[in-house]
């Protein structure tokens, strides 16, 4: 039996360019789990024009915190939800003071409603090459 508690593992990876499985539990114990902070804004008539100026306002900020991987922010009709992603938890957490300063102080800027702040655990992602080509 596994030693995940009987839970099989199967991640696929990119390698040389190549999706291929990484079917050891070993190995997916080895890689280290990403962690995604959610932030859910309402935004009445914001327009998804000023949520990109404030996404590239927070990016050059974010760079600059050990740990940070990347963004992605998703614009609805009355909200906005921005995805921060961590090499771990611990790191995000060790950050999140500042990083909530920072998140409060630019919705303050632009007068947008905090709704929601939670953390994930990134379980899975497969991104075709359409869409990280749209990211990149």
């Amino acid at each position: 039996m596994p030693a995940s508690g009987g839970v099989r593992h199967v991640v696929l990876g990119e390698v040389g360019g190549e999706r291929r499985p990484i079917r050891e539990a070993a190995a997916f114990a080895k890689m280290s789990v990403v962690f995604v902070h959610a932030t859910r804004v309402r935004t009445s008539d914001r327009s998804i024009g000023d949520a990109a100026t404030l996404a590239e306002e927070m990016i050059d900020w974010l760079e600059q915190i050990e740990g940070f991987e990347g963004m992605l922010m998703l614009t609805g009709e009355d909200s906005v939800v921005g995805l921060t992603f961590w090499r771990s938890r611990e790191i995000a957490e060790r950050h999140k003071a500042a990083r909530i300063e920072f998140i409060e102080r630019m919705t303050s800027v632009v007068n947008v409603e905090i709704e929601e702040m939670v953390g994930y655990e990134l379980t899975y992602a497969r991104l075709g090459s359409g869409l990280r080509a749209a990211v990149s």
